[in-house]
């Protein structure tokens, strides 16, 4: 385990990534936003997709965030990390990166792998999800013997890959029984304040030691960075952003929220979710029940 958070700042707060034994910002930084990121080739970003990531990158570690994420599935987002890292010489032990990846064979897992090495521009990746868990027939492929997870594991083995986990979109059900399989450190789901579906899930994946990341509360959470009039003044004095990442951090089970942030007041907004309390203080618990109230009408 590390003796501390990496890239700590005033400001920020840290929580230990399940049995990972990491220490992680609690919010992460997004990878799947930036300017032109989907177009093709892949492996050319846009010279103002690079300039944008640069900002970011450099806002995201004055502002004490150690975690960068992003996924294969993500256009151009690897090879534009990889180019910004490296040309703005960030030190690789100053943050944790986690990719991901849906490969269905033990092959096609060395060769993706491989790539997404390449494309980062690093030797190991701290944390990899296998991306996508939404139906039990995907948990099944994915933990066959000799297959995907089978040799994430031989890589974690090698030191190439830190921990092994998995991002979902998928049932309750299929969520908690890979949970329950025994072969993923952490878990990247769905839980916002309006979308609470989940909270079996985390409240298993806390038992079960697991860390967990929760994936676009700002924009999977209800679209909140576009927010009615009504919500936000129902969230008063927070915005609805600050309100539901203090509400999803206020149990110790959800370790950080990924924001893709592009645009420098995203942090000014990002600084007013702290300090986090655990429980909620009665300032947030008062915009709870006020939201609770509209909710039951």
């Amino acid at each position: 385990m590390d003796a501390g958070p990496r890239n700590a700042r005033p400001g920020m707060q840290y929580r230990r990534f399940g049995k990972t034994g990491k220490a992680l910002s609690v919010i992460t930084l997004g990878g799947m936003r930036f300017h032109d990121g989907w177009s093709k080739p892949r492996t050319e970003p846009h010279p103002e997709m690079l300039a944008q990531c640069a900002r970011i990158v450099k806002l995201a570690l004055e502002h004490g965030i150690n975690h960068i994420e992003t996924a294969y599935g993500y256009g151009k987002s690897e090879h534009c990390y990889g180019r910004v890292l490296e040309e703005l010489g960030v030190p690789r032990g100053s943050y944790y990166l986690m990719t991901k990846g849906p490969p269905k064979t033990a092959e096609e897992t060395h060769r993706l792998v491989e790539e997404q090495l390449r494309g980062l521009r690093t030797d190991h990746i701290d944390f990899y999800g296998w991306h996508g868990i939404n139906t039990a027939e995907l948990l099944k492929g994915a933990l066959a013997p000799g297959g995907p997870v089978d040799t994430l594991e031989r890589y974690r083995e090698q030191g190439v890959i830190g921990h092994i986990g998995f991002s979902t979109h998928g049932p309750l059900d299929v969520i908690c029984e890979a949970v329950l399989s025994g072969r993923f450190e952490f878990v990247n789901l769905h839980y916002y304040y309006f979308f609470q579906r989940n909270d079996a899930a985390v409240q298993l994946a806390g038992a079960r030691d697991l860390g967990v990341f929760i994936i676009s509360p700002n924009d999977k959470g209800g679209r909140l960075f576009d927010a009615p009039s009504l919500l936000r003044e129902l969230t008063q004095p927070l915005t609805p952003i600050q309100f539901n990442a203090r509400w999803c951090l206020r149990t110790p089970f959800v370790h950080t929220l990924s924001f893709g942030m592009t645009e420098p007041e995203h942090f000014a907004e990002m600084r007013g979710i702290f300090p986090i309390s655990v429980p909620l203080a009665q300032s947030d618990r008062e915009i709870t029940a006020r939201l609770d109230a509209r909710r039951l009408l």
